[in-house]
């Protein structure tokens, strides 16, 4: 997370601040409560869902013959008008870096 938020920032010409907070509380959550939303929080802040290097891009789209894959650069490239913001991955609601993909024209 910390690097997309460099990544960000540097294109934006900002810096953004990535604040995991304390993962003691989640993860008693998870131990105690068996709380699903708090055990993918606590992935997303540790780093635990990042398929960037380990996927199977190539078996979903072979040789990208059905679309091309847009990079996180690529993504961060074309939205680095987008405002700046704060996330913290461990508090209520996490938040995105990014603005949603903006739809094709028809």
């Amino acid at each position: 997370m910390a690097g997309l938020a460099e990544l960000v920032g540097k294109e934006q010409g900002s810096q953004i601040q990535v604040n995991v907070g304390d993962i003691e509380p989640i993860k008693a959550k998870i131990e105690n409560e068996n709380d699903k939303i708090a055990l993918a929080l606590y992935a997303m802040g540790t780093g635990a869902m990042d398929y960037s290097n380990n996927n199977v891009n190539e078996l979903v789209n072979p040789d990208e013959s059905l679309w091309k894959w847009v990079s996180i650069e690529g993504e961060v490239k074309r939205t680095k008008e987008s405002p700046p913001v704060e996330i913290s991955i461990l508090g209520s609601h996490p938040f995105s870096l990014l603005p949603p993909l903006a739809k094709e024209k028809e």
